[in-house]
């Protein structure tokens, strides 16, 4: 007995493009007869997503929804949502707000640096740079899951090195609304929370594939700044302290999604009562 037959879901939605290749070709195969859906989770398109038996795309911009269509899917079953994050980017805090929730002072520069869920990138060194270079400003790093960048940190004793562990949505949202700007990785989610609470990136050694062309939409937009090397990473977030940052806070915003979770489950309930009403 398979695990799909154990659960019986009434729908499957994928959040990574193997997956729903897998599925796909399970039920070409006869052996999924619910609706699958693709929630694509990255700015670009690449063609592991377009899946022949995927009954609904959730794509994250109207351009996105233009080249599925493209591809061959068919225009009925693409909704363009934005790509899903957490409820709580609905509801964004004041810089004041947040900044009082997290002990820290309303008038300072701050800048947040994010690796990720795994806490990948050279925070350390771009954190100990940051400090040297930029007095008065204070560095908030969220590690993900990497307890030891979190106590490499933390070690440091800095009061103006300030790490975080296990950032669930809620303290991220916190971190973010803080911040001046955030320095880090282009994964699609990081990319779509910034953009819906306006908070300016600097992306540092993307990885290749999705990471670059989500960088690559982002420079298209004119919605982020790019650092080739540690040293322009650091005259970068100079700059933008320093009041650049003003020029791209519209543009990255205007990409923004907040609502995409609520527009995505939309979607799915819609699609699972169709489901339930055709059997």
């Amino acid at each position: 007995r398979s695990k799909l037959q154990e659960l019986e879901p009434d729908i499957i939605v994928c959040t990574h493009a193997p997956p729903l290749g897998a599925l796909s070709l399970e039920k070409q195969r006869g052996g999924l007869s619910c609706p699958l859906v693709a929630a694509i989770t990255d700015y670009e398109v690449h063609s592991y997503w377009t899946a022949a038996q995927a009954d609904l795309y959730l794509a994250p911009t109207a351009q996105a929804a233009r080249e599925l269509a493209q591809s061959g899917i068919p225009p009925e079953n693409i909704r363009e949502t934005g790509i899903p994050i957490h409820p709580t980017f609905e509801e964004p805090l004041t810089k004041l707000e947040a900044r009082g929730r997290l002990g820290l002072s309303p008038e300072s520069p701050v800048v947040l640096l994010s690796g990720g869920s795994r806490g990948i990138g050279p925070i350390p060194e771009i954190s100990a740079l940051l400090l040297k270079r930029l007095p008065g400003i204070t560095v908030l790093a969220a590690c993900g899951g990497s307890e030891g960048l979190f106590r490499g940190l933390h070690a440091k004793g800095s009061a103006r090195l300030r790490p975080y562990r296990g950032v669930e949505p809620g303290r991220m949202k916190e971190l973010m609304c803080a911040a001046d700007l955030i320095v880090g990785k282009a994964g699609g989610l990081t990319v779509a929370e910034s953009a819906a609470l306006g908070l300016p990136m600097i992306v540092f050694e993307p990885i290749p594939g999705q990471e670059e062309r989500n960088l690559e939409f982002l420079l298209r937009h004119g919605a982020a700044a790019k650092a080739e090397a540690l040293g322009d990473m650091v005259e970068l977030a100079e700059s933008l302290i320093g009041g650049g940052r003003r020029a791209l806070e519209p543009r990255i915003r205007a990409l923004g999604r907040p609502d995409s979770a609520r527009r995505a489950a939309t979607e799915v309930l819609e699609l699972v009562v169709a489901a339930r009403v055709l059997k």
